[in-house]
């Protein structure tokens, strides 16, 4: 730093100001990500809830509250797109990858809410 003109060393003066506050605010992050209570997902719980959902569907068609019915949209449907030109809906339901679904043997699924999606193609 000796060897920096004045210009120079304010300036490089300035950079590690805003390094060391970077750091500051990056150590106080990490001490909120540290005391945050981390509650690994029950796969079997989120299994059983979504067959549970599915196996109460037709009776949700038919008599569910309109909050009822959103829930269990919001649970299964990633994404809808209308394609009015070729009378098509393209309908995308949410999935569990297969990487964290219980071994064979402990369950069955069909279709479970969940992360990603697999398109399905329904006609008008």
């Amino acid at each position: 730093m000796e060897g920096l003109s004045e210009e120079t060393r304010g300036f490089v003066d300035g950079k590690l100001r805003d390094l060391a506050a970077e750091k500051r605010r990056l150590q106080r992050r990490l001490e909120v990500i540290g005391t945050t209570l981390y509650e690994p997902i029950d796969i079997e719980a989120v299994l059983r809830h979504g067959m549970a959902a599915l196996r109460d569907l037709p009776r949700l068609l038919e008599s569910g509250s309109l909050e009822e019915r959103k829930e269990f949209i919001r649970a299964f449907v990633a994404g809808v797109k209308v394609y009015p030109d070729e009378e098509r809906l393209e309908v995308q339901m949410r999935k569990i990858p297969a990487s964290v679904l219980p071994k064979p043997g402990f369950s069955s699924v069909g279709m479970v809410a969940g992360a990603g999606f697999e398109p399905a193609t329904f006609g008008l």
